[in-house]
């Protein structure tokens, strides 16, 4: 009921409402409190369209009255002021980077390419993808004289970033399809008005490749898929 009346005053930017609220949860279960709210679909969403900075600095200011209260209770609030620190940075880093991700899709030129086009480009890519994945198990097995169907799951190869990381080919196309997803979704977003005039969804000599607008894209979106990765492990593990 409480976390209810926090969202509720969080939504009305009422900081003295909010902080009580705050200060009364923490007194109630210090062990459990940052996890509570990280669970309670009360905090600023950062991945949200419609995320506004207004509600993270109610939010922030919250937290200090609440400081306020529980020093004049003689509560410690070693252990608040960390928990509500983590949750404000990571709401607003999170935030910042996938703004920034935004700021950089308005400048890209992938969009210059019909809806049919940007979708065959992709279904391209994945397909050429899990023609390398199959020459490369063809190549695994010659070498290993039989096949065990396990091949696609087993972390055999390095990843660009972490030499200390392997992963395996279900793992790679598994990561193409959530990007697809995620891909698609904004696509059909940037074309809603234009999309059901398109006629030709069958395009020749359509090519992904050396395309810097469709590289960057898939980037962002991997980015993207990263940043609803943090969030939701912030909210599961690190809530904690």
């Amino acid at each position: 009921m409480q976390l209810k009346k926090l969202k509720v005053a969080l939504d009305n930017s009422n900081a003295e409402l909010a902080a009580d609220i705050i200060a009364n949860l923490y007194i109630e279960s210090p062990d459990n409190f940052k996890r509570s709210l990280l669970l309670s679909n009360t905090l600023p969403e950062p991945l949200q369209i419609n995320f506004k900075e207004k509600k993270l600095e109610v939010l922030l200011h919250s937290f200090k009255l609440a400081s306020i209260q529980l020093i004049n209770k003689d509560v410690n609030i070693e252990k608040f002021t960390r928990d509500f620190s983590e949750v404000y940075q990571t709401i607003k880093i999170i935030h910042k980077n996938l703004q920034s991700n935004a700021n950089r899709l308005k400048e890209n030129k992938f969009s210059d390419y019909s809806i049919s086009e940007q979708l065959q480009m992709f279904c391209i890519y994945i397909q050429d993808q899990n023609r390398l994945f199959r020459k490369t198990q063809l190549k695994h097995s010659a070498k290993t004289a039989y096949i065990t169907g396990m091949e696609n799951e087993v972390a055999r190869f390095k990843t660009d970033d972490n030499e200390n990381l392997s992963v395996s080919e279900t793992d790679n196309y598994e990561g193409l399809i959530e990007t697809a997803d995620t891909l698609f979704k904004y696509l059909y977003h940037i074309s809603q008005e234009t999309i059901d005039t398109e006629e030709n969804f069958v395009n020749k000599d359509v090519s992904p490749y050396n395309i810097a607008s469709f590289e960057e894209i898939l980037y962002l979106t991997h980015q993207r898929n990263l940043l609803n990765l943090a969030w939701g492990n912030s909210n599961t593990e690190n809530g904690n």
